[in-house]
């Protein structure tokens, strides 16, 4: 927002070119209204020579010399209209923020100057921000202990081999499939760890998403 009012010009710019707008529409309401009499004027001359020469006049009738200036000015009118409407609404607009507007058009040193003063360094170590940080790095030790132990986990379930077990299972079994079984099995084996899994990646995301909002605070803070 700083960068697009500077870059505009400023509060009084932006004024001045708002007003521009709007005089420069009322300049070409006037040509308009200009042409139309002409073209009125150029009508009724045609009529009246008409009337006088009667059938001895042969010169193209006025319509059809006009027509298409008239659709022009048609097509002027309605684009004048909309722009008429885009007008109040870029008013409207800025009559509702010209304080915001006003204040962003100062030098950088008065801007600077209604900025909140910054916190030195000590200030910032606030007993709840300390207390949220040291909740943020026991949060990141629980991850990593479940991450370790999960990893252990899975090892164990993959050096192993339940293959021997699922042996008279499947010789016993009469009506499933060995492919069915062995599937079972693997889920029976794999649900538990992926759950787990899961659980340990959301506790991660939310995580990362409070260390977010701390690096966007600190951000903040060292723009002003």
């Amino acid at each position: 927002m700083l960068i697009q009012v500077r870059s505009a010009g400023g509060l009084k710019e932006l004024q001045a070119k708002l007003n521009e707008v709007t005089n420069l529409r009322a300049r070409i309401k006037e040509i308009l209204a200009d042409i139309e009499r002409t073209l009125g004027n150029e009508s009724r001359s045609d009529a009246e020579l008409r009337q006088r020469l009667g059938v001895n006049c042969h010169r193209i009738a006025s319509n059809g010399l006009t027509e298409p200036f008239l659709k022009e000015m048609a097509k002027a009118r309605t684009a004048l209209t909309s722009t008429l409407e885009e007008d109040k609404i870029s008013k409207k607009k800025f009559g509702e923020n010209w304080q915001s507007i006003e204040t962003l058009s100062k030098p950088e040193k008065e801007l600077y100057a209604l900025f909140p003063p910054r916190p030195n360094r000590l200030g910032d170590k606030t007993p709840e921000a300390m207390s949220f940080l040291l909740k943020l790095l026991d949060k990141a030790q629980e991850i990593k202990c479940e991450r370790v132990e999960l990893l252990k986990e899975i090892n164990a379930k993959r050096t192993s081999t339940p293959v021997d077990d699922m042996i008279p299972i499947i010789s016993q079994s009469k009506f499933c499939s060995d492919d069915t079984i062995i599937k079972e099995k693997l889920k029976e084996i794999c649900d538990p760890i992926k759950e787990e899994v899961d659980k340990s990646l959301k506790k991660q995301t939310t995580l990362m998403n409070d260390v977010e909002v701390i690096l966007f605070r600190k951000t903040l803070r060292e723009f002003f």
